[in-house]
This record gives C-alpha cells, structure tokens and sequence, in this order.
C-alpha cells in the first residue's frame, strides 16, 4: 500500500484543523513503514487500506469538521479490533495493530482534551 500524501487542497485555512490532519496522515504512514518491515496478518492490510479510505475522504472534504472523522475513526477501530486473525494461526505477533490502536486512540484523545 501507498504512503499518503499532504496536499494542498486539503487544507482548510484553519491551523489546528490542518495540523490534526498532518499528523493522524503520519501515523497512518508510520505504520505503513514499520509494518513493511515485519511479518504480519492479511487483516492488518486490509485495515490500512480501510482506514487509508476513510482518511482520503475525510481529506477530501477538507472543510468539514474533524468531529464526524472522529467518531468514524472510533467506530473502525472498536469495529476492526482486535483483528479477527489476532490469536489465530495467521496472526504473526508482529503487534502492529496494537501500535495502530495506541497512536490513533493517542490523536483521538488529544482533541477530546482540547474540546
């Protein structure tokens, strides 16, 4: 899967809104490069190019609200996780969906702070 890009259009004039959005593109990015580096379960890359989707149209719209992407990046994660392979044959131990978990659930808890 691809890195995702910052691009201009996704900016909304608004520096905290835009910085928020930076910084949840890098832990998607981080993840995708730490996790090349391992052995690890389908379902994880099936969950980065689900959470890279909702990222793009949440970049996409860049002057709607991060508030309803909050609550979708929410709903996916308690959804998705624990990965069905986690604890199976296929799951690898690479503990790459607990780091996704931990840095996303960081980013989210950060804003409710700020609210």
């Amino acid at each position: 899967m691809r890195q995702l890009r910052w691009k201009s259009k996704y900016l909304t004039g608004i520096a905290e809104t835009d910085n928020r959005k930076r910084s949840l593109i890098k832990i998607l990015n981080k993840q995708l490069v730490e996790s090349s580096q391992v052995e690890h379960c389908q379902d994880l890359t099936d969950l980065h190019h689900h959470f890279a989707r909702l990222l793009e149209t949440m970049l996409s719209q860049a002057k709607s609200s991060l508030d309803k992407y909050e609550d979708e990046i929410r709903q996916l994660l308690s959804m998705e996780l624990p990965l069905p392979a986690r604890d199976g044959a296929a799951c690898r131990d690479c503990s790459q969906c607990d780091l996704l978990q931990e840095r996303t659930t960081e980013w989210l808890n950060a804003a409710t702070q700020k609210k």
